[in-house]
């Protein structure tokens, strides 16, 4: 998740016009990317959670 909020960060301090320069793809693009990231982040958490548990038993 911090890499996630740290992108987000970074994002959050560039201009605008900047965005597609500096990132290599447009605003949409990278909020999808955004969105893939974390949702990505969250699953793998829960199945981290859910091996630590089968593995604690």
């Amino acid at each position: 998740m911090k890499v996630l909020n740290s992108t987000a960060e970074v994002c959050n301090g560039i201009d605008l016009f900047e965005l597609e320069t500096r990132m290599g793809a447009d605003r949409e693009r990278v909020a999808t990317l955004l969105e893939e990231v974390g949702a990505l982040l969250k699953t793998m958490g829960s199945s981290s959670a859910a091996v630590e548990a089968r593995d604690s038993d």
